[in-house]
């Protein structure tokens, strides 16, 4: 696990190749690929677990995927590469939230991850315990682009929580007046 977050690619191959079990959990209940995957640009040593035997979407103690981990930190470069070796966009955790979600819980995600998800066929419309939909999530950050590509691939602009809020509702509680001029932009009038 130090290798791997030192990002020595060359250390963590070599383990690997001598016998590893690389789908274990650490007593933090992380996997060797979901700490990988929490370390920007952390590529090559994706691929080397992943070659080495890690499962893919082998879960850590909590029900993260590495995806989920990429997903919720932002890491473009980790996504992609997980994407590309086969990872799923739409493994749920255990409360059935899904890494599209994950990537709305920040204010400072990036949307890049979002599009490339979205790209990808994430599920759309999944919804937290509280009936936030993905979209209510990137309203309650003022995340502006994020709302824009999932009205782009689909989102319910009208989607309801449990209270009844919309995700205009969320946008104009949280003072996001960003988003808030988006979906009043005459492509979006509502």
């Amino acid at each position: 696990m130090d290798y791997v977050q030192q990002k020595n690619n060359e250390k963590v191959e070599k383990m690997c190749t001598q016998g590893l079990d690389a789908n274990f959990h650490d007593s933090q209940g992380e996997t060797p690929l979901t700490l990988a995957a929490g370390i920007p640009n952390n590529r090559a040593v994706i691929v080397s677990l992943i070659g080495g035997g890690a499962h893919i979407d082998f879960r850590n103690s909590e029900g993260q995927t590495a995806m989920h981990k990429a997903s919720f930190l932002s890491s473009f470069e980790n996504v992609k590469t997980l994407i590309e070796l086969g990872a799923s966009p739409n493994y749920r955790d255990p409360i059935g939230l899904t890494p599209l979600y994950y990537n709305m819980l920040t204010a400072d995600s990036n949307d890049q991850v979002a599009e490339l998800l979205l790209r990808e066929a994430a599920d759309i419309g999944v919804t937290d315990m509280h009936g936030n939909h993905e979209i209510h999530q990137a309203c309650k950050n003022g995340l502006t682009k994020h709302v824009e590509h999932l009205l782009y691939f689909g989102a319910q602009i009208d989607a309801e929580n449990v209270n009844g809020n919309t995700p205009l509702h969320v946008c104009a509680v949280n003072n996001h007046l960003n988003v808030q001029e988006f979906f009043y932009s005459e492509e979006h009038i509502i």
